[in-house]
């Protein structure tokens, strides 16, 4: 018997169509392949689960496989890997800063409790604060050009207080200050 070339088209059509219908719904969607195992023999046959197929209970068993079962435990650390590559060398870092000195000054409120004093850095270094004292501050900066800083303190009349300045010698890229 001889096929026409439109019989030809026909049968690969419905065999591509069928081979599309079993890879869209063979492994089910959770992965699992379903199938029969023969009582007689051992033959294997896969079984699409989407559809009526079922084994034969007489002649068959069923069969699944590529299950996804629990998570089992954590395995042993392994051991340690081969050191790496050296690195590309690093940019150039920003903004330094070195020297650091403290620098202090005392100071006395006034007998309204109120008082401001100063401590300056040496020359080339910029500072910041800390104040130490049974009063409180309500102002704290640096002074105007940067180089120390000063404290306004409020509290009991005629206290003693002190203003430290942390001192360091800050650069700049370059190298400038």
């Amino acid at each position: 018997m001889r096929l026409g070339i439109g019989a030809v088209v026909a049968l690969a059509a419905a065999i591509a169509l069928g081979v599309g219908v079993a890879e869209a719904t063979i492994p089910a969607a959770d992965g699992t392949i379903h199938g029969c195992r023969a009582l007689d023999g051992g033959t294997l046959r896969v079984i699409d689960s989407a559809t009526s197929a079922t084994c034969d209970a007489g002649s068959e068993v069923p069969l699944d496989w590529n299950i996804t079962g629990a998570r089992g435990p954590t395995g042993p650390t392994g051991p340690q890997g081969p050191s790496g590559f050296q690195g590309p060398l690093g940019q150039t870092g920003g903004d330094a800063s070195s020297g650091y000195e403290q620098v202090s000054a005392s100071f006395t409120t006034g007998g309204n409790g109120n008082g401001t004093g100063e401590a300056d850095c040496p020359n080339g270094k910029r500072g910041g604060v800390e104040a130490q004292t049974q009063t409180y501050p309500t102002a704290s900066r640096p002074t105007d050009d940067g180089g120390g800083w000063v404290v306004t303190m409020r509290g009991s009349g005629n206290r003693q207080y002190s203003v430290y300045a942390i001192c360091v010698t800050a650069t700049a890229k370059g190298g400038g200050q």
